[in-house]
């Protein structure tokens, strides 16, 4: 299953590390004992919306980036930043005349995630409905790899004079 972090680190070069929504001091981890610290890729728009409305933030009723003294809100921000290549200052000044925002905020993560992740969700839906097509491409893959490293070998073998 993939798992919003690794996504991240993938996809959104320029993105600080996602932490996780129950413990923003920790990154996020499939191996999180919580089920609601991570997203997968996978989740379906509830699921989405249960865990981001669950995710922990603080009782300021303001936003603002500060990793240090509002590590919740700023994860939040990192991860709002990263799906709408935004600037934390551009999001907070959205939401800079709402009250308590949170929920708003939180609202709008939410749509922005799911909407998203969308299109990676019916892929990985249609690749799952055609494990044989999978098969093969992995298999393709490995035979290239399995060449390159021949070729690599046969030359270091051939520089340190073992051919």
């Amino acid at each position: 299953m993939l798992y919003l972090s690794l996504w991240f680190v993938n996809s959104l070069g320029n993105t600080p590390r996602v932490m996780s929504l129950r413990q923003p001091d920790r990154k996020m981890s499939k191996s999180d004992q919580s089920s609601h610290a991570t997203i997968n890729v996978t989740d379906g728009p509830d699921v989405i919306r249960s865990k981001i409305s669950k995710a922990v933030t603080d009782s300021q009723p303001f936003i603002s980036y500060n990793n240090s003294t509002r590590p919740g809100v700023s994860n939040l921000l990192n991860i709002y930043s990263a799906f709408s290549d935004r600037s934390h200052a551009d999001i907070c000044k959205d939401y800079e005349d709402v009250k308590f925002f949170t929920d708003q905020f939180k609202h709008d993560l939410t749509d922005l995630i799911v909407s998203e992740l969308a299109n990676i969700r019916r892929e990985a839906a249609e690749l799952e409905k055609n494990l044989g097509y999978v098969k093969l491409v992995l298999d393709k893959g490995r035979n290239i790899a399995v060449e390159m490293a021949e070729m690599c070998l046969k030359e270091v073998r051939k520089l340190v004079g073992l051919s």
